[in-house]
């Protein structure tokens, strides 16, 4: 311990010595405080090294306090400094797009992840020949499910969102070096970590769509493979397979793992962080506390719906401690730990939060109904409150099996679950019921209930967007309903043992081919996904790539869209400076074209517009651009004789 107090307070000096000097005016004071605090931290370490052990105050609180969490010393000097680094992280981060000072931020984050999982860390063994097939099924999982994810993402979906293209705008920034600090929020006031992360993808296959989406492609295969772990800990090996399998084939999870978007970490947040509370508790391991504090702390970088997990988790361990008391009390010690890791994972973006509120109330103020938006619904519709409130809940809850998703983001007609597989789920439902004392189907009905309480206090359920987390923990149902109907079956006729695993397999499989095939052969060829303006700045984004940058580019498409409406464009074709021109043409406000390599683009509402510029402009070459189904728009191409 000693020697953790001296090189911790020695190197948070260091930090702070170094931050001091690039901290704002007036800044520098909480720098000189934290210098103070790190000498006193290393010269007790220092004086316990040199003289042993002293029995002091100081010494006294350490103990005491380890005594009452059931920790070592060492532990409780580990997760301190872990604290201290981590609120270095945030002095060191700032609020603005550029951090202060990037280097001090960033290790300063990595030593307090680092304390928490040293504080935490269990050294037990694990037989190879277990881990060997463990690690060979998830890969063949990976692998599954990425096949069905990672290729053609320019065909399905075809069109590149206007929400894709601004969050690839803003990974672009963190390429181009406007911004690097990962522990604020960006575009829609959505956390700045998730373009970081998605800038990978950009920096490795170019500033397209597939570099842009394959990021998605990758969370969600990871996905298949953790609920296969989270599964297979919980219930037995066969339930995960199946759930994993069906989960990999789902039209739903494939078709927001393809899209360039955050909504898809949410099953990954949801399945590590209740799988590793799940594990921890009924297990009784201090690393698994730590690894659900810390992708609990994780979770809140991505997709806004990981807000849920703050009331699920101190839910379900209430009434597991309700259920279970002499198990908290040994548990002590772990949720302690796990509260800290989840404090020094979220603690700089939380503090940006304090000190932005808008920015944290931002994404939920877009759908909420609380607040007037039912007063509004009363008036318009003449309900009351509680039948709008009955509404709204029903809807959220039916967005499971039963009623379809219409909006834009996945309008394929059906709910989460199509109809056999919302059979399925109702088996496998009714299966856990008759475990009611069990930790598992609480720790369900807890998931379920926040997500469905989440969507009924939105806008418009049921929303597919928001139904994200709750995938995952549907075909753990499922799968759990079928290998207790597979065993029922083999426990009838026993000599067919092997033969019945084997086919049922094969059934789930079949299942699977069906609900991909919708997905791939029946759903994508008739989607519009995104509306009419969405389809024109794809297949002009398109267009322009064949076009350098010294074209002038004018878009004539007001009021029902403009150049950059819809960022898909922008993100698509950044070689291209397009020019609006909103008034109506001949307007001496609109802007004059002085290039002698000019292309016009006219939405058919501007007809009468289009017309006007020929005769301006003649000689130049009119092209139509059609969509599937519909005339999107013009181009009107001059150039000088070759």
């Amino acid at each position: 311990m000693n020697l953790l107090l001296l090189y911790g307070g020695l190197i948070l000096f260091f930090f702070h010595l170094v931050l001091r000097q690039a901290l704002p005016s007036g800044g520098f004071l909480g720098s000189y405080w934290f210098m103070g605090i790190a000498l006193l931290i290393g010269g007790f370490g220092l004086r316990g090294f040199i003289f042993g052990k002293r029995s002091d105050w100081v010494s006294k609180c350490v103990e005491n306090s380890a005594h009452y969490l059931y920790l070592s010393p060492v532990q409780i000097a580990a997760l301190s400094l872990a604290v201290l680094f981590s609120i270095t992280c945030t002095l060191a981060a700032g609020f603005s797009g550029r951090m202060i000072h990037p280097f001090v931020s960033l290790v300063s984050w990595a030593a307090a992840i680092g304390l928490v999982v040293f504080a935490g860390w269990e050294r037990k063994p694990v037989p190879l020949l277990t881990f060997k097939v463990l690690a060979t099924t998830l890969f063949l999982l990976f692998i599954t499910a990425f096949l069905l994810r990672g290729l053609n993402l320019t065909v399905y979906p075809s069109v590149l969102s206007g929400d894709e293209g601004a969050m690839g705008l803003s990974s672009v920034f963190f390429l181009s070096g406007l911004t690097d600090n990962i522990f604020i929020t960006g575009w829609y006031s959505f956390p700045a970590m998730y373009y970081f992360v998605q800038s990978f993808g950009i920096a490795l296959l170019g500033q397209t769509t597939i570099g842009l989406r394959i990021t998605a492609a990758l969370v969600g295969s990871v996905t298949v493979a953790v609920l296969f772990l989270v599964m297979r800990s919980m219930f037995n090996a066969r339930s995960a397979l199946i759930a994993a399998l069906l989960l990999a084939f789902s039209s739903f999870h494939i078709h927001f793992s393809r899209l360039g978007l955050n909504n898809i970490w949410d099953g990954l947040s949801w399945l590590l962080t209740l799988g590793s509370l799940w594990w921890a508790w009924n297990h009784e391991r201090r690393a698994a506390y730590v690894a659900a504090g810390l992708f609990l702390g994780l979770s809140q970088y991505f997709y806004v719906s990981a807000r849920g997990l703050f009331a699920a988790v101190p839910l379900w361990l209430l009434i597991v401690s309700i259920l279970y008391p002499n198990r908290l009390r040994r548990s002590i010690s772990g949720i302690f730990i796990m509260g800290i890791s989840m404090l020094v994972m979220f603690l700089p973006l939380a503090w940006f939060y304090v000190c932005n509120p808008v920015e944290f109330q931002a994404p939920l103020q877009r759908v909420t109904i609380l607040g007037g938006w039912v007063a509004d619904e009363m008036a318009r519709t003449g309900q009351g409150m509680a039948e709008i409130l009955i509404a709204q809940f029903t809807g959220s809850l039916s967005g499971l099996t039963v009623a379809p998703f219409q909006n834009a983001w996945f309008d394929s007609g059906y709910p989460l679950l199509r109809p056999f597989s919302g059979l399925l789920f109702y088996l496998g439902a009714g299966l856990l019921l008759f475990r009611w004392k069990d930790n598992r189907l609480s720790l369900i009905v807890v998931w379920l209930t926040v997500i469905i309480v989440t969507g009924a206090l939105s806008t418009n359920p049921p929303a597919p967007q928001r139904y994200v987390a709750a995938a995952p923990l549907c075909y753990m149902v499922i799968g759990y309903g079928l290998d207790g109907a597979i065993r029922f079956v083999e426990q009838s006729i026993q000599r067919w043992r092997r033969l019945i695993a084997f086919m049922s397999i094969v059934v789930v499989l079949i299942i699977g081919f069906e609900e991909a095939g919708f997905y791939f052969y029946d759903y994508s060829p008739r989607a519009g996904f995104g509306g009419y303006p969405t389809r024109v700045a794809q297949k002009l984004a398109d267009h322009l790539q064949e076009y350098d940058d010294s074209w002038e580019v004018f878009f004539v498409g007001w009021p029902r869209m403009g150049y950059r409406s819809i960022l898909s464009t922008v993100y698509l074709a950044p070689h291209i400076s397009a020019t609006d021109i909103n008034n109506p043409w001949g307007d001496p406000t609109n802007p004059v074209p002085d290039g002698d390599k000019l292309l016009f683009v006219f939405l058919p509402q501007r007809q009468a517009d289009l017309d006007l510029c020929m005769q301006q402009y003649p000689g130049g070459e009119l092209i139509s651009v059609h969509g599937l189904q519909e005339m999107l728009f013009y181009m009107y191409r001059l150039q000088p004789a070759q």
